[in-house]
């Protein structure tokens, strides 16, 4: 879902993409991640994500519908984007993208701090004195 939502299909993924991408999943704000989350479900140009469209995916990406999202549509049977972000961030743990992307104390990083040389290795790196 990832991977197809960064622009990604059977030709490959565009470097760009790839890079606004892993910015978005590793430094993105709550609101700027809302937007990608809303941009999952949403299926028409008009800003609506309509109630079976987010059903449909959260179907197949949890095997099921969390009971919360009824309250995302209390008014209507579509959503826009406003609704559907305020709804989001008081229930960051309805679905497991959200619960991945949105809970605190997650951190998303793309390197291995454990594998980061010492000031000396990497002194002796440059200076190529062992």
């Amino acid at each position: 879902v990832i991977y197809s939502s960064f622009g990604g299909s059977s030709k490959g993924l565009h470097f760009n993409y790839l890079i606004v991408g892993l910015v978005l999943l590793t430094r993105g704000r709550d609101e700027e991640k809302a937007k990608y989350l809303f941009s999952l479900f949403a299926s028409d140009l008009g800003g609506y994500a309509a109630r079976e469209d987010i059903e449909a995916v959260l179907q197949v990406l949890d095997g099921e519908i969390p009971s919360c999202l009824k309250k995302c549509f209390t008014e209507s049977d579509k959503v826009n984007y406003e609704r559907f972000r305020n709804w989001l961030l008081q229930n960051k743990e309805a679905f497991t993208l959200s619960r991945w992307l949105l809970s605190t104390g997650v951190c998303v990083t793309l390197t291995d701090d454990s594998d980061t040389p010492t000031f000396y290795q990497t002194l002796a790196g440059v200076t190529h004195c062992k």
